[in-house]
């Protein structure tokens, strides 16, 4: 073969393999997103089935989610499963609420929460 067909083969394998991986990349779905909060930034649900209130800053609009009876609530990442309750009676016991993380994540389509995590607390 002349280097032209050579030039021109390579250009296509090239092109090719371009648009695959732009399928590819199409393909993915967002499972969970996240919100890094601190406690001022929250309202958490009174009951299982609750609504979670977050504002994320000052400028931003408040995002209303829902806890369901399959949201998990920590007490730190590599902590087990806590209560409602349990999650609620530990935030209220911190002392400094701007100083205190708190992890909300949850399912962008339905923006049903699926777990949210009380960070190093500072009580």
């Amino acid at each position: 073969m002349n280097k032209t067909m050579d030039r021109k083969i390579i250009i296509t394998l090239a092109v090719l393999a371009l648009a695959y991986t732009g399928l590819a990349q199409a393909m993915l779905n967002r499972i969970e997103e996240a919100y890094e909060l601190d406690l001022t930034q929250i309202s958490l649900p009174t009951h299982a089935t609750g609504k979670v209130t977050v504002k994320a800053c000052a400028g931003c609009d408040t995002v209303k989610l829902r806890a369901d009876a399959r949201t998990n609530y920590q007490l730190g990442f590599d902590s087990a499963a806590v209560t409602l309750r349990e999650l609620t009676n530990a935030a209220d016991a911190v002392r400094d609420r701007s100083a205190t993380p708190i992890f909300v994540f949850y399912k962008p389509e339905s923006l049903v929460v699926t777990r949210i995590i009380l960070g190093a607390a500072s009580r």
